[in-house]
């Protein structure tokens, strides 16, 4: 009986302290941050994305490229429909971009800025050194 009243005061002391310890309060705090809207209904596009492509599978190189197309284009028109437009700043900031791309990969300017937009279009929070592919319509 005795060692039961010691490992039960134990046991409360440390719940105590778990509680009540206020680096873990702060570390809490800090560590979660607000999930923007562009992040919120980004993700949510993404998720319709993915399941209006759930039941397609692609068995030769066109249809792979037509799935990746499908994807973009629900992401897209999922974007536009909850107020958010393409940047013009980051088309601005992407043509040398894709021009580089283009004469390295050898393929077509408008490919390499597709292959771009598609990337880009899936990164919903802020990268410090290039706009953001997306920004609320007025």
């Amino acid at each position: 009986m005795k060692y039961i009243v010691i490992a039960l005061v134990i046991l409360g002391m440390i719940g105590f302290f778990f509680i009540f310890n206020p680096f873990t309060a702060t570390s809490k705090a800090t560590s979660t941050r607000q999930t923007t809207v562009l992040e919120k209904v980004g993700d949510k596009c993404v998720g319709i994305s993915e399941s209006a492509t759930a039941t397609i599978v692609p068995i030769i190189e066109f249809q792979k490229l037509e799935l990746i197309s499908r994807k973009a284009n629900v992401v897209l028109r999922c974007m536009n429909d909850h107020g958010f437009i393409e940047n013009p700043a980051w088309i601005q900031y992407a043509q040398p971009i894709a021009q580089q791309n283009a004469n390295q990969s050898k393929i077509s300017y408008d490919e390499a800025l597709e292959n771009l937009k598609r990337s880009n279009m899936l990164i919903f929070s802020s990268n410090k050194g290039q706009p953001m592919f997306w920004i609320k319509s007025k």
